[in-house]
Parts: C-alpha cells; sequence; structure tokens
C-alpha cells in the first residue's frame, strides 16, 4: 500500500514542477532585441500578453501560439512624432521562432524583420 501511494505521488510532484518552469514550455516568452538605444525591443509574458518600443513609440497587445507561428493582437500604440521610417513593428500580425532569433512577419506572411533573444523572461 505505501508503495502505492508513492507512485501516486510522483506524478503530482511532476506536475506541480511543470507549472513552477515560467514560460509554460513558450520559447517565445522573453526579451527581443532592444540591445542598443533606441533598437526595437518586444517582451513577451506568460499570461499571453506583450509590450515593446519600435525604439520611439511604446506598444502593446496580446500573443497566442498556433503550431509554429505565434499570433499578435492589432497593437495599440502611441503615436510620437518620430523621425524615420514608420515603423515595421506596428505591422507585425504573426511572429516564430528560429533559434535565439524572433522572425516577424506582416499580414500577407512577408517577411519585415527579426529581433534576437535577449532575456528569458524569468
Amino acid at each position: 500500500m505505501r508503495r502505492l501511494a508513492i507512485l501516486m505521488t510522483i506524478p503530482a510532484i511532476v506536475l506541480a514542477l511543470a507549472g513552477c518552469s515560467g514560460s509554460g514550455g513558450s520559447p517565445v516568452v522573453g526579451q527581443w532585441g532592444g540591445q542598443t538605444a533606441n533598437a526595437p525591443a518586444l517582451d513577451f509574458k506568460d499570461a499571453g500578453t506583450f509590450s515593446g518600443n519600435d525604439g520611439c513609440n511604446s506598444l502593446t497587445g496580446t500573443w497566442y501560439q498556433q503550431g509554429t507561428d505565434i499570433k499578435l493582437s492589432p497593437l495599440a500604440m502611441t503615436m510620437m512624432a518620430c523621425p524615420g521610417p514608420v515603423s515595421l513593428l506596428s505591422t507585425a500580425t504573426v511572429a516564430r521562432v528560429k533559434g535565439d532569433t524572433m522572425l516577424l512577419f506582416n499580414q500577407n506572411d512577408r517577411p519585415i524583420g527579426g529581433l534576437p533573444r535577449t532575456g528569458t523572461g524569468k
């Protein structure tokens, strides 16, 4: 009987430890970009939210994973009068993680840029 109790406890411990992993197993959770001043950066959270900066404007939204695609919600973004071209981050609708790079794509699935991983989000 004692052996059965021990065997029943092991799966519960494994599940409890998996719940403490922080990233929920998703490779998207963490910080991407922002290696230099005014460089684009995104920060993805376990809760399915993200925030970031395109070097001038701040942005926020929600995300969910569908296969290898990370679907990005319509963004809320500040509209500062910034010098230079329009932010490509504002047109991103899908992201994909390839190694330590997050590749960003527009609504037509055309690549618009990439951000290196700069932090794990833990």
